[in-house]
């Protein structure tokens, strides 16, 4: 199965998303307040494009239950993980007197990891594109499971957001989306095969630089954002 041979070809690094200082801090619930700012304004940023990446791929897909996913995925980001973003982002004193346009710039590692999906999106095979769209989910589930699993104290400040992460529809999203890879790397070669991994792989690689990012640059900034992530 792909999907199967997509996770072995990160295995190896799986320690290392949950040993990220980051995903660590968060665990403990001792992440500062602001370097946890910056990661929900940029992961807003990456998931409003990544919903419209979601929803593009579905108009490429030939099954019509793949196309059902990736359009229920796309609004499953927007009404759901989107809204547990807001919330957090609420509770900042800075956004009380300044709109996200005017306050939040992206990060050069988003935009990285937001143009390679759109070039995934546009100009791959649809089975790459599919590929590169999986880390999203199965690495934070993976994630949100590993920490509850570890046990996670309701006072934690980030409990909700580890929760969102392990919670049964997120966890069934994850499968379907291996699924998905499962079904579409039967109808295609070897060589083929090879790309869907290698796109799976680089996307986790954005993945780990994208958390090094917000990480190391936890400061509101002017906004610089490109028109054609706005909206």
């Amino acid at each position: 199965m792909i999907f199967h041979r997509m996770q072995h070809a990160i295995r190896a690094d799986i320690s290392r998303f949950f040993q990220h200082p980051l995903n660590l801090e968060i665990y403990k619930g001792t992440l500062n307040k602001n370097i946890f700012q910056n990661f929900i304004e940029q992961d807003k940023i990456y998931l409003k494009a990544y919903a419209k990446v979601l929803n593009h791929i579905s108009t490429r897909l030939q099954r019509e239950n793949q196309k059902k996913l990736f359009r229920e995925l796309s609004y499953y980001i927007s009404q759901t993980e989107l809204k547990l973003l807001d919330k957090y982002l609420a509770r900042s004193p800075a956004m009380r007197f300044f709109s996200r346009n005017e306050c939040i710039k992206i990060s050069v590692e988003t935009s990285e990891y937001i143009n390679y999906l759109l070039n995934l999106a546009n100009d791959a095979s649809v089975e790459e594109s599919v590929a590169g769209v999986i880390p999203c989910f199965t690495i934070y589930s993976e994630l949100g499971q590993m920490m509850q699993e570890k046990g996670v104290l309701t006072s934690n400040p980030y409990f909700d957001w580890i929760n969102s992460y392990a919670s049964p529809k997120f966890l069934a999203y994850a499968k379907r989306m291996a699924i998905t890879a499962d079904e579409i790397a039967e109808d295609i070669d070897i060589a083929s095969q090879q790309n869907m991994i290698n796109a799976y792989v680089k996307a986790a690689h954005y993945e780990l630089l994208f958390w090094d990012g917000v990480y190391k640059t936890a400061t509101i900034q002017q906004n610089d954002l490109p028109n054609r992530f706005a909206g």
